[in-house]
């Protein structure tokens, strides 16, 4: 085998273990998220720096009474990996990352027209 093609090959399987190791990652970092999404009524994932996280928590505590569980991603030890996660599975690329009775809403931005909609309070139900 010339050098060129032992090469190529050594960096295939650099790249395979490279992938491998995403897709684990990517896979219990799903299973953690959708623990948290299945046991709570409201899940936000955050950071604690989010200038929308508290104006949507306020909404959701004064208008509906629901305090939501939040998980600040830069206070976790998985949060980089789980914010990651929710980049690629729920292609926002915006937090707060809200979750209602286990169906994703969005941002805050999104969170609000559901609410001037109307349709929030149904979701919430």
């Amino acid at each position: 085998m010339s050098c060129k093609r032992i090469k190529t090959h050594l960096l295939d399987i650099h790249f395979f273990s490279v992938y491998s190791s995403f897709i684990s990652t990517l896979t219990i970092m799903a299973e953690r998220v959708l623990e948290l999404v299945a046991t709570r009524h409201i899940t936000i994932f955050s950071k604690a720096d989010s200038p929308e996280t508290i104006p949507a928590v306020s909404l959701l505590e004064e208008t509906f009474g629901f305090s939501p569980f939040i998980l600040y991603l830069d206070q976790d030890p998985e949060g980089t990996e789980i914010e990651h996660y929710l980049m690629h599975s729920t292609r926002q690329q915006s937090l707060p990352n809200i979750f209602i009775k286990k169906h994703h809403i969005g941002d805050f931005n999104s969170l609000m027209m559901l609410h001037q909609t109307g349709q929030l309070k149904s979701a919430m139900a």
